[in-house]
C-alpha cells in the first residue's frame, strides 16, 4: 500500500501556541508545575538545555557571543551562563525576567514594569560571572520584511551593538555611549527610563537601553558584565 503522511508535528504540543513556539511562558508553566508538565524536563525547558549542552561543546560550535533572546526564565539563563564559563571564550547576552508593580513575573505584552521590583529580584538572584552580560528593556524594531514595529528582547538590540562596535571600534572597547552603543534600528524602548531607573538597573548590574533628548536613537548606556567585583571587565 502507498498512502501520504498527514498530521505530522516535531515533537511540541502542536495545540498549544506558548508550548508549539517555545516561548518563555511555556518554560515558566512547565517549571511552575513540575509534576504535571515535567519541571526542568519539560519539552521547552529541556529542548532548550540541549541546544546549550551542543553550543557548550568547543569542538562542536566556534562562537563568540551567546544568545537565546526572549527566554528568560532562570533555568535556561542560568544553564547557559554556566554553559559559557565553562567553554572559557564566550560571552552569553541575557535577557532578564521582568516584574511589575505588585512583583509578578511579566509575561504578556500589556502589563507596566516596574524597574524597581525586576533590578531587586535580579540582584537576588546573586549571579557573579564575567561571560555573562544582561540588558533591559525590550525594544521596538522596524521588521524590514514588513516595515512593521516589533517589540523585540534586549538582547536583539545588544547583538547589534556588538556587531556595530567591532565595525566602529575594537573587540575590547565598550559597546555602550553615544557612538558605540548607539541603536539606529531601534525606534523606541519598551519602558522610558529617568534617571533612578537608570540607577537602580545599573547597580543591578543591568545595562540599560534609553533614550536622550539630545539624541535621536536609542543607545545602550552600561558596559557591565555580571561580575560582582569592579574589574576591567
Amino acid at each position: 500500500f502507498s498512502f501520504f503522511l498527514q498530521g505530522g508535528f516535531d515533537g511540541v504540543n502542536i495545540f498549544d501556541d506558548d508550548k508549539s513556539n517555545l516561548t518563555n511562558s511555556a518554560a515558566k508553566r512547565e517549571f511552575d508545575d513540575a509534576t504535571g508538565q515535567g519541571g526542568v524536563k519539560g519539552p521547552t525547558i529541556s529542548a532548550y538545555r540541549k541546544a546549550i549542552d551542543v553550543l557548550k561543546e568547543r569542538a562542536d560550535a566556534n562562537i563568540q557571543l551567546l544568545a537565546i533572546p526572549g527566554l528568560r526564565h532562570s533555568t535556561i539563563t542560568d544553564y547557559a551562563i554556566d554553559a559559557v564559563e565553562e567553554r572559557f571564550d564566550a560571552l552569553y547576552l541575557m535577557d532578564i525576567e521582568e516584574y511589575d508593580a505588585e512583583n509578578n513575573i511579566v509575561t504578556g505584552s500589556g502589563v507596566p514594569i516596574s524597574v524597581s521590583n525586576t533590578s531587586n529580584k535580579f540582584i537576588d538572584r546573586n549571579i557573579d560571572s564575567s561571560f555573562g552580560a544582561a540588558y533591559a528593556p525590550d525594544v521596538i524594531i522596524t521588521d524590514p520584511s514588513t516595515l512593521t514595529n516589533v517589540k523585540c528582547p534586549p538582547t536583539v538590540a545588544a547583538i547589534g551593538a556588538m556587531s556595530q562596535n567591532d565595525l566602529l571600534g575594537h573587540p575590547w572597547s565598550p559597546p555602550a555611549g553615544y557612538r558605540r552603543g548607539v541603536l539606529p534600528s531601534t525606534q523606541e524602548v519598551g519602558t522610558r527610563l529617568n534617571r533612578a531607573n537608570l540607577d537602580d538597573l545599573y547597580s543591578a548590574r543591568i545595562n540599560p537601553i534609553t533614550t536622550f533628548p539630545d539624541n535621536p536613537s536609542a543607545v545602550i548606556f552600561g558596559q557591565k558584565t555580571l561580575l560582582a567585583a569592579q574589574s576591567a571587565l
